[in-house]
């Protein structure tokens, strides 16, 4: 049971425990609390819990719970992980749901931990520690992002869910670790083939445009840019409303800041745009997208699975932070398709350098075209999406 310790200013202290719940109910955080977090200065950032509870004795109140706690968390260090989460971010391990999604950097970063543990350590450490002896974890962002570079084939993904099923479970300890049998194997495999052309469109994309937002215009040629960037997209057949063209555009219209923090530019964080930009280049930017869309995609059409994606890379939670809240409608089809539709409000985050009044001129120019997002079959893991739609 996961304890909250609270520190009056005299010193006294009360401990929260949840409320008829294995976890604390944590209010997502927004794109702003994101920025104070990383400040390396005084990383910070303030907490809504919903459902703690505590001995009437502890607190002077008529009932030991529900209670909501309003308060700041101060961390000693760097945060161990964002968790991506409906409606925005919350730290490791706040962001608990029902499975846990490790992307490979967290999964280096645990293995440090692990390996710096106290001697007297038992087995399940950090397991408890993290408190994912009561969640599910899976392995499969190692699959679908695969080890070269490229798209995995069935034989890498095999091989890639074996392998990060051992490292998870040695890692982990007495943890619940996801498992796929082919059955599921194939299912991913499928996911892959469906997202394939525009996959390859959008590498084309990326190789072309990348390269045109390397360097910031003055505010009076942006446009031009933006122009430029939106002509490529439609000539190469991609939505001008996708992660992709959204990451490019944040690119266009954001600003280098003091600290070089990469929350505040999270499309170039995303894109990581060059002059020489390789279809390697293409390939790791397409992959952070992916897996958001898979996260998109999985809260839409897969209420009770409720997943979180942990990730060290800031770029990657302040590009969904950004985006977050977000309005997701599913259309289902004939022969067990699903589609799934994703509205985005347009924060000021995404393009600083922009009014409101500019922002909203911005979003009608991306207004789509008539068209559906792509539909999927389904599967045992969650489709996706190549786009989604701006209002």
């Amino acid at each position: 049971m996961p304890i909250l310790k609270f520190v009056e200013n005299d010193g006294r202290e009360i401990d929260f425990e949840p409320f008829e719940a294995k976890r604390f109910d944590v209010q997502p955080l927004d794109f702003g609390q994101l920025l104070r977090a990383v400040d390396p200065a005084a990383p910070s950032f303030d907490v809504v819990i919903r459902n703690a509870k505590a001995p009437v004795a502890s607190t002077g109140l008529a009932q030991d719970g529900p209670l909501t706690l309003r308060t700041q968390m101060a961390c000693n260090g760097p945060i161990l992980a964002f968790g991506l989460v409906e409606g925005g971010w919350l730290p490791m391990p706040w962001a608990h749901k029902r499975i846990a999604w490790l992307d490979r950097n967290v999964v280096i970063a645990l293995e440090k931990l692990q390996a710096n543990a106290p001697e007297s350590a038992p087995p399940h450490w950090l397991t408890e520690h993290l408190g994912l002896d009561t969640e599910q974890v899976s392995p499969i962002l190692f699959a679908l992002e695969g080890s070269k570079k490229k798209r995995p084939t069935p034989f890498e993904i095999r091989a890639e869910l074996g392998r990060a099923t051992k490292a998870l479970s040695r890692l982990l300890s007495g943890a619940n670790i996801q498992t796929f049998d082919r059955s599921h194997q194939a299912g991913l495999y499928r996911l892959l083939l469906e997202d394939a052309e525009y996959h390859a469109k959008a590498t084309r994309l990326l190789r072309r445009a990348a390269p045109l937002v390397v360097n910031r215009a003055q505010l009076s040629e942006r446009r031009k840019v933006e122009e430029a960037v939106l002509a490529v997209a439609r000539e190469e057949g991609v939505r001008i409303d996708c992660l992709p063209v959204l990451a490019l555009l944040s690119c266009v219209y954001d600003e280098p800041t003091p600290t070089k923090q990469k929350a505040t530019t999270p499309g170039r964080a995303v894109i990581k745009p060059r002059a020489n930009y390789t279809n390697e280049d293409a390939y790791n930017a397409l992959a952070d997208l992916f897996f958001l869309e898979l996260l998109f995609n999985a809260h839409g059409l897969f209420e009770d699975l409720e997943p979180v994606l942990y990730t060290q890379d800031v770029g990657l939670a302040a590009f969904w932070t950004v985006l977050q809240p977000c309005r997701k409608h599913v259309t289902h089809l004939p022969h067990g398709r699903s589609k799934v539709t994703v509205t985005f409000n347009i924060a000021p985050g995404l393009f600083p350098v922009l009014s409101e009044e500019d922002t909203l001129e911005l979003s009608a120019r991306l207004a789509p075209a008539p068209g559906a997002a792509l539909t999927t079959p389904p599967a045992e893991v969650p489709p996706t999406i190549p786009g989604a739609r701006l209002q």
